[in-house]
C-alpha cells in the first residue's frame, strides 16, 4: 500500500465506494463503502424489506389458501343442498308423481284429497306423505316398499279406514288380480319433511 492512492482489487478507492448495484428490493451501496455505519443500516433496511416482503407473499398464499377452503365448503354445501332439494321434490308429492291414478277431489292449503285406484299389477312412483287418512272404497291388497327395504302388506276392506302419520319415501304396488280404490286425504300442514326435522 502507498500513500494518496489507495487501492482495492486493482480499483481505486473512490470508484469502489461510489460504485452501486441495484436490487428489486431496494438500492443500497456495494459492500465496498468506506461507511460501516451506512452499512450496516443499509443492511438492517434490506432485511426489514425482505421481512415484508415474506409476510406479504405468506399473507397472500393464506388468504388465498382460506378463500379456496370456503369455496369448496360453499360448493359442497350447495351441492348437498341442490340434491336435497331434488330428491324431496321427486319423493314428496304423490298426486303430483301419480297423476294418473290419482282422481282429485279437492285442493287447498290444508289439506289434498283424492280418489286412488291401483290397476292390477299397477306401481307407484317413489313418494311421501304427509299426515293421512284412507278410507277403503273396494277390497284389496296393498303392498307397500320402502327404500330402506323394508316392506309392509295390507290387507284391505271396503268401508275401512285409518288415519297415519307422515311417511318416509316408498312405493306402492297393487299385487291383486282386481283394481283396489281408496280416498286418500292429506294434512298438508303436517307433511314428511317437517316430521324428518323433528
Amino acid at each position: 500500500m502507498s500513500g494518496g492512492s489507495s487501492t482495492t482489487s486493482g480499483l481505486p478507492l473512490k470508484d469502489c465506494v461510489e460504485k452501486k448495484h441495484h436490487s428489486p428490493l431496494t438500492t443500497h451501496h456495494s459492500l465496498l463503502t468506506t461507511h460501516p455505519h451506512d452499512y450496516g443500516i443499509d443492511m438492517t433496511r434490506l432485511l426489514i424489506e425482505l421481512c415484508m416482503y415474506k409476510n406479504l407473499f405468506y399473507h397472500i398464499k393464506t388468504h388465498k389458501n382460506k378463500n379456496m377452503k370456503r369455496v369448496s365448503i360453499l360448493f359442497a354445501a350447495t351441492l348437498l343442498c341442490i340434491v336435497f332439494t331434488v330428491q324431496v321434490g321427486h319423493t314428496q308429492n304423490f298426486f303430483k308423481g301419480n297423476a294418473s291414478m290419482c282422481k282429485i277431489l279437492g285442493d287447498t292449503t290444508f289439506t289434498t284429497a283424492a280418489e286412488v285406484t291401483f290397476l292390477p299389477g299397477q306401481k307407484s312412483n317413489v313418494h311421501t306423505h304427509a299426515a293421512e287418512f284412507i278410507y277403503a272404497l273396494t277390497d284389496g291388497t296393498l303392498k307397500v316398499h320402502y327404500t330402506d327395504g323394508k316392506v309392509e302388506t295390507f290387507e284391505l276392506k271396503m268401508g275401512d279406514s285409518f288415519v297415519a302419520p307422515a311417511e318416509r319415501p316408498h312405493w306402492t304396488e297393487n299385487p291383486g288380480k282386481k283394481p283396489l280404490k281408496f280416498i286418500l286425504v292429506e294434512f298438508n300442514d303436517h307433511p314428511y319433511k317437517d316430521m324428518m326435522m323433528k
